[in-house]
């Protein structure tokens, strides 16, 4: 099930950790006179609201309001899911508004409650409803939908580091385990799903597989007979609201491909990405930042110190590739 399991695991995110996320959020919407921030996610895409309260709605849709001096959420379930919500998020039950089907009016209306004389309310989330926009409107807000800046601030402070590393290792291993299963002669379904079966028996809460036999073709997994051949997954995992990725092509020599993996590694510096083109070889460096079905990985063009990058080596001619994940420091970049 997507995002059919969730956890908090404090010892990786502390509370403060989410704290201190929010206050950032805030102090990026203070330049622009903004009162309040709604952080909007549902089952087809929480990742914002994840990042933000730990939390990610897979029946329904539910937003964070996050003020200077409140945090409280909107839910489009009932009461009884209140406790289950407390322990993920660590917000009191008493902030938590089970509202069914009301979620955008019942957060205009709080809001009015908190701000009677209007203004600015910021707008967090992929798919914010069109609805939500338009109960803050008649409430007397001015919706102002939040850049991508603000969106994922610090994506990389040292909680996310720590998970995006703990969920990498997840996915390295069940990469492993499927290359088992590609020895013994299975199919690329066989073996794309072990690798997911593999990588949620040990923590995965949402993994997206997609597989191509020529290219960027990528398409999900079917039933065929091609064990033994040559062809290339690429999965997109996550895990206590960290996104990785890995990229791999099987029944192939990745020697060459890993080699300009590694010098394309070594040109991640903070202020810059200055890898050397090599002919023949498509190098990409980007941010995961959800699954690509939300089309949120993009790419980057200058990296920051303590950022968590991915890099994908394409080589054009043997059609093979190969990816890995890096945290960037002032000395180099470091697998993580």
């Amino acid at each position: 099930m997507k995002r059919g399991y969730m956890d908090w695991d404090k010892n990786l995110l502390p509370l403060s950790a989410l704290e201190q996320r929010r206050q950032l959020l805030l102090k990026e919407a203070g330049k622009n006179g903004i009162l309040a921030v709604v952080v909007y996610g549902d089952v087809y895409s929480a990742d914002e609201l994840s990042y933000y309260v730990n939390y990610a709605p897979y029946w329904c849709n539910s937003v964070a309001v996050i003020t200077k001096d409140e945090l409280y959420m909107v839910t489009g379930h009932n009461n009884r899911v209140n406790p289950w919500i407390h322990t993920l998020t660590g917000i009191e039950q008493e902030k938590l508004l089970a509202s069914g089907f009301k979620v955008p009016d019942r957060t205009a209306l709080s809001l009015k409650e908190r701000f009677p004389e209007g203004g600015k309310i910021g707008l967090i989330g992929k798919y914010v409803m069109d609805a939500l926009a338009k109960a803050l409107i008649e409430q007397g807000f001015e919706p102002v939908m939040m850049g991508e800046s603000a969106r994922f601030l610090e994506k990389s402070d040292e909680s996310y580091r720590k998970i995006a590393a703990n969920a990498y290792q997840i996915l390295k291993n069940a990469f492993a385990w499927g290359r088992e299963q590609y020895d013994q002669g299975e199919n690329s379904r066989i073996v794309t799903a072990e690798i997911e079966y593999e990588a949620r028996k040990n923590g995965a809460m949402d993994i997206v597989l997609y597989l191509s036999d020529k290219g960027k073709a990528f398409g999900l997994p079917i039933v065929r007979e091609d064990g033994n051949g040559k062809w290339t997954v690429c999965a997109v995992m996550q895990y206590l609201g960290v996104w990785v990725s890995l990229t791999e092509t099987f029944g192939a020599d990745l020697t060459e491909t890993k080699n300009q993996l590694q010098l394309a590694a070594k040109a991640l510096v903070p202020g810059q990405i200055a890898i050397a083109p090599k002919e023949g070889m498509e190098t990409c460096v980007f941010q995961v930042l959800s699954d690509s079905v939300s089309d949120l990985n993009s790419k980057i063009e200058m990296a920051a110190n303590g950022q968590v990058l991915s890099v994908e080596v394409w080589d054009m001619n043997k059609d093979i590739f190969c990816s890995d994940m890096y945290c960037v420091t002032e000395k180099g970049a470091v697998a993580l």
